[in-house]
C-alpha cells in the first residue's frame, strides 16, 4: 500500500481496522490505550489517536529514546497535547527497555516508529528493530495492533530490518495479519507494515 503521509496513513488503514476490531483491542477498563515510541510528523500518530480514535492520553506508554525526554519543540503546535501528555503519560527509555533482561508489556494498540528514535544514530548505538520487538509483549486482549516504521535509509537495510521484524511478530502469536505500506517520499519517505494478532 501506497500513502501519501502518516495522517494518510492512519486515516486511510490503521482507523479502518480499529474501527472494525474496536471491541476486541478494548482493555478491562474497556477503553482503548496506544503505546507510542515518539512523535512523527509533529504529532499526527498521538493527535489522530486522541481525536480520532477516542484513546485518551492518560491511556499513552510513551516509550523514546533518552534524548526525547528533553521539551518537545514538536508539540508547540499542539499546547492541550502537551500538557495531557506530560501530565499523564507513562515515560519509558527505548534503550533502557532493551538493555533490562525483562520485557515490557505494552499496549493493545502499538505504535512504534523507530524513525523517530534511532534515525541519525550509528548502527553500533541503536538496537535493532527486530531486538525492541523482542523486548515487549502485549496484554491478553483478543486481539492486538502494531504499526511499525523502519529506521533505515537504504532499500536493502530497510527489507532487512522489516523481515527480521516480520519474522520475530509472525514467530510469536498464531494468525497473524501483515499489511506492508510506504509513505512517498513527499510525506516523509517511511517504510512499514502493520500487524494485527
Amino acid at each position: 500500500m501506497e500513502f501519501s503521509s502518516i495522517q494518510d496513513m492512519l486515516e486511510k488503514a490503521i482507523l479502518q481496522k480499529v474501527v472494525q476490531n474496536r471491541k476486541d483491542l478494548t482493555d478491562q477498563g474497556d477503553s482503548l490505550k496506544m503505546t507510542t515510541t515518539w512523535l512523527v510528523d509533529e504529532g499526527i500518530d498521538l493527535i489522530f489517536g486522541h481525536e480520532k480514535l477516542g484513546i485518551p492520553f492518560k491511556d499513552i506508554h510513551v516509550i523514546v529514546n533518552t534524548r526525547f525526554f528533553q521539551p518537545w519543540s514538536r508539540v508547540k503546535n499542539y499546547p492541550d497535547a502537551y500538557h495531557q501528555l506530560s501530565k499523564n503519560a507513562k515515560w519509558e527509555s527505548i534503550d533502557a527497555i532493551v538493555r533490562r533482561a525483562e520485557t515490557t508489556e505494552v499496549n493493545p494498540i502499538a505504535f512504534i516508529s523507530l524513525v523517530s528514535c534511532f534515525r541519525g544514530r550509528g548502527a553500533t548505538k541503536r538496537p535493532s528493530l527486530a531486538e525492541v520487538l523482542d523486548h515487549l509483549t502485549y496484554p491478553s486482549t483478543k486481539k492486538r495492533l502494531i504499526i511499525v516504521l523502519s529506521s533505515e535509509d537504504s532499500r536493502e537495510k530497510i527489507i532487512a530490518e522489516i523481515s527480521d521484524a516480520k519474522r520475530i511478530v509472525t514467530n510469536k502469536f498464531n494468525d497473524v495479519m501483515i499489511d506492508e505500506f510506504n509513505i512517498s517520499d513527499e510525506g516523509g519517505k517511511y517504510h512499514g507494515f502493520s500487524a494485527s494478532f
